[in-house]
C-alpha cells in the first residue's frame, strides 16, 4: 500500500490494513494511494478497490486482514471459496477502525 501525499512525500505499509488505517490518519495530506491487487497482482488505485476481510487465508501480516481486489467480482467469488465479506474502501476503513478500537490494539498488534 503507498502513499504519495503532498509535498512531494511517499509512504509505505506493510498491507492493506496498516495502509487504510494510515490513509485515514492522513486524509488530507493524500494526494494519492496505491495498492497491489491480491489475485492479479496490479496495482491499483485504493479508493477503487474492493477489500477482502475475515477471509480463513492467513497471508501472515498484520490483523485483522484487507485482501484488495480490482473487480468486485473476483472479490466475491474469493468470498466464496474463502469466507469472508467483500467491503468498499469506505466500509474497510471503518471495519478497520472499530475492530482496532474495540481491542485496543496497535497496527500490527
Amino acid at each position: 500500500y503507498r502513499l504519495v501525499l503532498t509535498e512531494n512525500r511517499m509512504e509505505n505499509a506493510c498491507c492493506g490494513h496498516c495502509g487504510l488505517l494510515r490513509h485515514h490518519q492522513l486524509q488530507d495530506e493524500v494526494v494519492q494511494a496505491l495498492c497491489f491487487d491480491f489475485f492479479l497482482g496490479t496495482t491499483i488505485t485504493s479508493s477503487r478497490a474492493w477489500y477482502v476481510m475475515d477471509t480463513l487465508v492467513d497471508i501472515r501480516c498484520c490483523q485483522p486482514q484487507a485482501l484488495t481486489f480490482e473487480p468486485k467480482e473476483y472479490a466475491e467469488r474469493f468470498v466464496q471459496g474463502f469466507g469472508g465479506s467483500v467491503l468498499s474502501f469506505e466500509q474497510a476503513v471503518q471495519h478497520l477502525q472499530s475492530k482496532t478500537t474495540a481491542k485496543n490494539q496497535g497496527c500490527c498488534d
